[in-house]
């Protein structure tokens, strides 16, 4: 690599200290040295953005948003801060409830310098077990996906590039590939592709930002890498515990407006009634199935808290056009 290009690092904090201090005392060891970190506090109780900025000082700038704006709403706050900065030639989106490797900026810097065209790249991302996360390199959802996903049928085929085409079939994650779509909780972004794509869309309160945004800069003509190299551990979605079934329905309903506002009413339309159709299936069969199984194997305490849950979520999906209406107010 010839030169060292600046990277903002861009990290949101809800309500989530612990977290976001360990992701920073771990980019502290990183061998990168030409980025600056940058804390957005994303209207936090007990003031956490100014403990992190006295807690750590130089080495972050921190912004703090008055109110929750959601994942999109409180990223854009600072990508539109790094934008403004002179010497930006990256950006890199990354969930504060991660844990980064010593060389994962370096090589991910290496990928995206390696061609022009390469608008964004993604690590590999590992649970604190050390499995792989399929979802850090896939292909953007079709409608066909979503009854495979509802249906559980890309678990049945799992190596299937029909059955399992949203997670790339047979794909072990072992080496890089061109790719559709990463997770948004690791994402590296030339400066260029704001420039053509446009921010994230804040309509994606939380889940679907990265879909939407992946969508857009591949209609753009850049390309998105996978780089297995580049390493960090994922403690899966924290934000997304704190407010659990709030979030499942807010991602079901964040693929109607992706199908919505990409591909027009008729596939929006089909999505719906694709969740319609395997709704009950799911909600009343497969997943009590899982609960069950996880009971019986140690990893579930409730059960029955579980089962309900998803009884309720079943009677909203039924609601879709109420639940539509609030988003859109």
């Amino acid at each position: 690599m010839s030169s060292h290009p600046k990277v903002y690092i861009i990290i949101l904090n809800w309500n989530g200290l612990a977290d976001t201090s360990e992701c920073l005392q771990s980019l502290q060891k990183i061998s990168y040295s030409n980025y600056q970190a940058v804390i957005v506090d994303n209207g936090s109780n007990n003031d956490e953005g100014a403990i992190l900025q006295q807690q750590f000082s130089d080495y972050v700038n921190v912004i703090q948003n008055k109110e929750n704006l959601g994942f999109s709403g409180g990223n854009n706050a600072g990508i539109k801060y790094a934008l403004q900065q002179s010497d930006v030639a990256y950006i890199l989106l990354l969930n504060n409830d991660t844990v980064v490797t010593e060389d994962f900026l370096t090589k991910l810097i290496v990928r995206a310098e390696s061609n022009p065209k390469i608008g964004v790249v993604g690590p590999k991302i590992i649970t604190p077990g050390g499995d792989i996360q399929p979802e850090c390199a896939r292909n953007l959802p079709t409608l066909w996906d979503h009854y495979c996903l509802n249906t559980f049928l890309n678990r049945i085929w799992r190596r299937s590039n029909i059955f399992n085409h949203y997670y790339l079939g047979g794909f072990d994650r072992l080496t890089p590939r061109k790719v559709e779509l990463v997770l948004g909780a690791g994402m590296l972004i030339k400066k260029e592709v704001f420039d053509r794509s446009g921010m994230l869309d804040e309509r994606f309160f939380l889940c679907g930002e990265d879909v939407d945004f992946c969508r857009r800069v591949k209609e753009n003509d850049y390309s998105i890498y996978y780089e297995p190299r580049s390493v960090i551990t994922h403690k899966v979605s924290q934000s997304m515990k704190k407010r659990w079934y709030p979030s499942l329905l807010e991602g079901f309903i964040n693929d109607y407006r992706y199908y919505q506002k990409h591909d027009g009413r008729g596939k929006a339309t089909g999505y719906r009634f694709i969740i319609w159709l395997t709704a009950p299936g799911r909600f009343l069969l497969i997943e009590p199935m899982f609960l069950l199984t996880k009971f019986l194997l140690g990893k579930q305490k409730k059960p029955a808290i579980g089962y309900f849950t998803r009884l309720r979520f079943l009677f909203d999906i039924y609601r879709w056009r109420s639940l539509l209406d609030q988003r859109n107010n």
